[in-house]
Parts: C-alpha cells; structure tokens; sequence
C-alpha cells in the first residue's frame, strides 16, 4: 500500500539524516503509523533503552555519557530526548539539549528531541515507530530520555527493552520518584552526581527497595554509581546494560511476559483512542460534543453515543 511517504521512509532508511528527521516528526504528528512502517525492519536487531528519573538527575548528562560508550561497543546510536506535550495545543517544551551537542556532532549519533503530543498511551506507539525507523536506518541502540515522572516511565518500560532509572543524592526526591509507582518499571537503578553527599544513604535506600519484583524472582537489579559529568561509573552501567540484555536474550528475565503483556495493552489503547479521534472528526460528533459543553445531555449519554459511532465505523 503507497502513502504517500514511501520515499521518504525509504530515503530515512538508507541513512539520510535530513529524511530521518522528517520522517520522525510526522510519526510524532501521527501521520506516519505502523502500517507505514510494516515492510520494513521493526526494531530489528538495536537495543532500545530507557532513561527515566526525575527532574534534575542529570538524564541528558548521563545519555550524552552512555551513547559515547555505546557508539564505541556497538556502532551507531540515536538518542530520543521525549519532552511532555500539551493536551491542548500538541506543543512541545523541547529542550535544548546544549549538553548533547557535542556528543550529537559525531559520527554515527543521531540525537533528537521528540514531542509526545499528549497521545493516550503516551511514548508507546510513537516511540516504538521512531525506534523501529531508527534500527532501520542502522543504529544499533537507541536510547530513549524521558522527562519527569508518571507515566511516560510507566510507558518507556513497555516499549523499551531495557529501563534504566536514575536518581541523584538526597533521599527525598528518590523515595518520590519510588514512590510514583515506577518501582517495577526499572530494570537497572543509577543513582547519578555520586560524588554528593547523601550518596551512601541513597544507595542503601535502593538496596532496601529494589527487591526483586516477585519472591520467585531470584534477579536483583543492579545500583550502579555514576557522576556523568566525568564520566565515571559509566563503564560499569554499560557493562550492566550488556549483562541484562544477555540475560533477555537467554530468556532468564521473568520480566519479559508482563513486557509483553504492558506493550499489547497499550498498542490497542493507542488504536482505539486514534479510533475515537477520528470519529470525533466527523460532522454527527461535533454536533454531539456541542451538545454535551452546552449541556443539553450529559456524559453517559454522549459515551453511549461515541462508542456506538466506533461500533459502526469498525469493519
């Protein structure tokens, strides 16, 4: 089927960074969907990993950091730096990563501020998308920063293969972050700006929560120390890194089925919201969202209605 983009996704796909980039924003816009994407590579052989923490850890540091290592154990990386949207206008506050610029001039790395666009479902489907784009292009580990806390982490660990969560000194922005339901999200813990004070107590701290995820569950997931701006620690996060990801491909991660269960869920609630969107496009829509902001019928009602208009439009 021909939409219109194939040349271009083709072009992104032999290396051509100018394609790539456009290709990538209409993902973000979602004119480019899974459909568009099917005849190529999905994921193919890259490693997509997932840098969550809160506000202020040193996220861009460290992925400036590990996509160094990256580049040299494995080739080619990308970096997909996921800035929140708003709901309302699909705007992006995208950053600008002043600190990866060096790091985005070299060869072989490609580095990127991506707008979520306040989708339901949140990094899940267009961050698949990129990265499966990404891995056909030939960057063999795509590394995907998120920023703040809530759900884009929840998101990141059903997309990614691999979630690294990092946290800095201080005890109490670390038990929040914890504490905001992500626990089971991490695979690996850093705890980043070691050289602070309050690093021990941080790490300990980790150590008391980072239990396995299950009793039956006999992997304990690394605490690794870095301070990103030097660089150190760094070589032993990557070597964790490659540790967990052999054991993915050894299938000794338990994690793998509630993966795979989380990615489903969230591909179909992508759909369907995507489902809805459009239907809410059409004219009998607009009437029925006029009617309910005017409140002429309330929302059970309008539900009922929308759901029946989804029942009709499916094939």
């Amino acid at each position: 089927m021909t939409t219109g983009h194939d040349a271009l996704i083709e072009a992104a796909r032999a290396g051509n960074e100018a394609a790539l980039s456009r290709v990538i924003s209409l993902i973000e816009r979602g004119d480019v969907r899974d459909a568009d994407l099917r005849h190529g590579a999905l994921h193919g052989g890259a490693w997509l990993i997932g840098l969550t923490g809160p506000p202020g850890a040193g996220k861009s540091v460290l992925a400036a950091a590990l996509s160094t290592r990256a580049l040299r154990a494995r080739g080619p990386v990308a970096v997909l730096a996921v800035d929140p949207s708003s709901r309302f206008t699909g705007g992006a506050i995208l950053g600008d990563r002043i600190r990866m610029g060096s790091v985005a001039a070299r060869p072989g790395v490609y580095v990127r501020s991506f707008a979520t666009r306040g989708a339901v479902g949140g990094l899940a489907e267009p961050v698949h998308l990129a990265a499966s784009l990404l891995a056909s292009a030939g960057y063999v580990t795509v590394l995907v920063e998120t920023v703040g806390v809530g759900q884009n982490e929840i998101d990141v660990w059903a997309v990614a293969d691999l979630t690294v969560g990092v946290v800095t000194p201080g005890g109490g922005d670390a038990v929040q972050y914890l504490k905001s339901g992500v626990l089971e999200a991490i695979d690996i813990f850093v705890v980043n700006k070691a050289d602070q004070d309050g690093a021990d107590q941080t790490e300990r701290m980790l150590r008391s929560t980072a239990a396995p995820r299950r009793e039956a569950d006999r992997w304990h997931r690394p605490i690794v120390r870095t301070v990103a701006t030097t660089g150190e620690g760094v070589d032993q996060l990557w070597c964790a890194i490659e540790e967990a990801m052999g054991s993915r491909s050894r299938g000794e991660d338990p994690s793998e089925l509630a993966r795979a269960t989380e990615r489903l869920q969230l591909r179909v609630t992508a759909r369907l919201h995507r489902e809805v969107r459009d239907i809410l496009g059409a004219e009998d829509a607009r009437r029925l969202v006029h009617e309910v902001a005017l409140g002429r019928i309330d929302l059970a009602a309008a539900e009922a209605e929308i759901i029946s208009l989804v029942k009709r439009a499916s094939p």
